[in-house]
């Protein structure tokens, strides 16, 4: 089914008062010219808050164009002479597929997603499962609250594993191959344990606690009083490295190959740093904001990009960042919060929040996320890093968080979702790149 409707929202700059806005979109393969929205008069200031224009999908000849994507041309002029020119693709192009008028603000995927409950638990006494993670060949793990505390659970192909059996606390779960990592409170404070294979679990015990891990090869990183550590598995009796030894917190630690990133707050407001293992070196990735105190937080990286959500503009954004030339890019241009991305090659999953009042889990079931902004419910969107185009896949009236990807198509979506009452883990797969129309 076609869009009947598709919003395109965009920044315009430099404009004081009302302007006339003249619009043309053009695929990429010179089709399809269209002027949209013919001296549309936008009466609000414009300031750099952002605009949108309906599109009714058709081009001169009053054809519906196929699914695709498309460049936008944005001229408009205020009423003191000051003109402004955009042109994409960098912009946000969300479709609807219902009847009738377009909601406000709510957008769906062209796709047919295939959901699934990733390991469902007894439906009379169902418990929460959250902080799902993904690697690259596809297995996921989670923390689950089924045998009454938190235990990290594994599932690869249909094949569902419980991977801790301590009566402790274990959480935040991450997965890389036969490796599984998570933090373990067994010992009183939090540790992080990992598991390869059917090989027994090993600490990785420091005198204070230790949480946050991520793995990349036989790579771990995590975060330890403040500071980030790296951990190599495989070495006599496991190195460990201090990557950062600043007075302020750094934290959220994530790594792919030989980079690190995390949240660095040595300035105040949190700011995202990353370190490059091969050459020893630190790189500060955002910039220091002290007017606006611009947050830069949840950060990740793969495949060359670093990605993070920041307040720049207000609300929260999702942003990335070249490695290979340092170019920075601002992905997502909606009116609430887009946050928590996470990227895998050129694609990357996020969370796009709808205006209204949080819902997160409670103790027995809560997502854990210290530093998340939010202003409502939460979808689930994807994107491509070379387009800049993005859209939600996942929508539904409860929340969906902590999304994660793998895969180059199709590509398997996992999250956590309350939908039925509780958190559960559900896996989707979606069969296409990011479209516009």
């Amino acid at each position: 089914m076609l869009p009947l409707s598709v919003k395109l929202r965009f920044p315009l700059m430099s404009l004081i008062t009302a302007a006339w806005l003249m619009c043309r979109l053009t695929s990429l393969k010179g089709q399809g010219q269209r002027s949209i929205a013919r001296l549309k008069r936008i009466k609000e200031r414009f300031a750099s808050s952002q605009r949108s224009i309906i599109w009714d999908g058709k081009d001169n000849s009053q054809q519906i164009l196929p699914p695709g994507v498309y460049n936008l041309r944005i001229k408009a002029a205020d009423l003191l002479g000051n003109v402004t020119v955009m042109n994409g693709p960098a912009i946000t192009i969300a479709s609807y597929l219902g009847e009738g008028p377009m909601p406000e603000e709510v957008s769906s995927s062209l796709s047919r997603m295939r959901l699934f409950r990733v390991a469902p638990t007894e439906s009379s006494d169902p418990k929460n499962q959250i902080n799902p993670a993904i690697d690259l060949f596809g297995t996921i793990v989670w923390q689950d609250y089924r045998n009454g505390n938190w235990d990290i659970y594994q599932c690869s192909g249909s094949r569902v594993i419980r991977i801790t059996t301590d009566p402790a606390p274990q959480e935040n779960p991450a997965v890389y191959g036969d490796t599984v990592v998570w933090q373990d409170y067994r010992s009183g404070d939090w540790d992080i344990y990992y598991k390869v294979g059917i090989q027994a679990e090993v600490g990785i015990v420091l005198p204070q606690d230790q949480i946050n891990p991520c793995i990349s090869g036989n790579r771990i990183v995590f975060e330890s009083d403040g500071n980030i550590y790296l951990y190599t598995i495989g070495t006599i009796g496991g190195q460990i490295r201090q990557i950062t030894s600043h007075v302020r917190d750094q934290g959220l630690p994530r790594i792919d190959g030989d980079i690190i990133v995390w949240q660095d707050s040595r300035f105040g407001d949190p700011l995202i740093y990353a370190y490059d293992i091969a050459h020893s070196t630190e790189m500060q990735i955002t910039p220091i904001d002290e007017e606006n105190h611009t947050r830069h937080i949840n950060p990740c990286v793969s495949g060359g990009y670093i990605m993070w959500a920041d307040n720049r503009s207000g609300n929260y954004d999702i942003c990335q960042y070249r490695i290979s030339d340092g170019s920075t890019q601002r992905l997502t241009f909606g009116p609430t919060d887009q946050t928590r991305p996470y990227i895998f090659g050129s694609h990357f999953v996020y969370s796009d929040h709808n205006a209204g009042s949080d819902d997160d889990a409670g103790d027995d079931g809560g997502e854990g996320n210290d530093d998340s902004a939010g202003n409502g419910n939460e979808d689930i969107a994807f994107g491509s890093t070379i387009s800049f185009i993005s859209e939600r896949v996942v929508i539904d009236s409860a929340q969906q968080q902590n999304p994660c990807l793998s895969g180059t198509g199709p590509y398997t979506i996992v999250w956590q979702d309350n939908r039925s009452g509780h958190w559960e883990i559900y896996r989707g797969l979606l069969d296409h790149r990011p479209r516009t129309a």
